[in-house]
């Protein structure tokens, strides 16, 4: 009986283990684009993207992608590679890069945006600082992340003048849970959702999303090309404004209302004209 004991304690330990210290590749990846000039009801398309995101959409090109395709896990907080495909604003494509993490797995009950996950892995930058994180839902084999981006075209006519003022805005933001709890903050937080237009205000959005898959296996094929930067190693100090759990940083004077709590969803605003 007290063996029979010790070997059912014994089987979520050699889980975890097995889990935890391996080496962690893509395994898929879809977009979700949604566009339109109705907040409330956007025309959506839905695509499954390559292992190299050679054929996602960049939905403006003052907005910044950093995506995370591969990584290697710990048990316990240490540094560890983990690998992106990276686009700053106004380059013409994807280059990768590898920046050291602070990375280790859990199997508590810690609520990440809202859920729970069987199994997570958190990259910290510096290390009390959760920057990214990937979950695990109960009986699954993946971890997912999701990345949400918004950009949205504000107009609004003077009625004496008859001129128009145009402004762009563009909001991104990262997290484990799923493409409605990153919509809930996008869109409804920031009052998008429910903003009315007529003959004195114009707008038009596109709204993105992208999911990833991770997997302790051979991940999918990533074809070999010419990156703009080409393959790239080191930290980057910056790479800090791609996260997901941060205090509040954006650049731009577009007011965003801070969000509740003793840590804020990351979001950024970048005002373009």
């Amino acid at each position: 009986m007290k063996a029979t004991i010790a070997v059912l304690a014994l089987a979520p330990m050699l889980s975890f283990g097995a889990l935890c210290d391996d080496t962690y590749n893509l395994q898929s990846a879809t977009q979700t684009l949604l566009t339109g000039t109705n907040p409330k009801n956007l025309a959506k398309t839905a695509k499954v993207l390559k292992g190299d995101f050679s054929d996602m959409t960049f939905i403006h090109d003052q907005l910044a992608y950093s995506l995370l395709y591969g990584f290697e896990g710990a048990c316990a907080k240490s540094s560890k590679p983990v690998r992106f495909f990276e686009r700053e604003g106004r380059t013409a494509a994807l280059s990768r890069k590898t920046v050291n993490y602070q990375v280790a797995m859990y199997d508590s009950n810690t609520i990440l945006q809202g859920s729970h996950f069987d199994y997570w892995f958190g990259f910290y930058k510096p290390s009390d600082s959760l920057q990214i994180a990937l979950g695990r839902n109960k009986g699954g084999t993946d971890f997912k992340g999701w990345y949400g981006y918004v950009a949205f075209e504000d107009s609004v006519r003077n009625p004496e003048s008859g001129l128009w003022t145009n402004k762009g805005i563009q909001l991104r933001m990262a997290g484990p849970a799923d493409s409605a709890v990153l919509d809930s903050i996008l869109m409804v937080r920031t009052g998008f959702r429910n903003l009315v237009f007529d003959q004195n205000r114009r707008g038009h959005f596109t709204l993105q999303y992208i999911r990833i898959s991770l997997e302790n296996k051979p991940g999918i094929a990533i074809r070999h090309r010419a990156y703009a930067a080409g393959p790239g190693a080191g930290d980057d100090p910056d790479h800090a404004r791609y996260g997901w759990l941060v205090n509040g940083k954006r650049s731009g004077t577009e007011n965003v209302p801070a969000f509740s709590g003793t840590r804020r969803y990351f979001r950024e605003a970048i005002n373009t004209r």
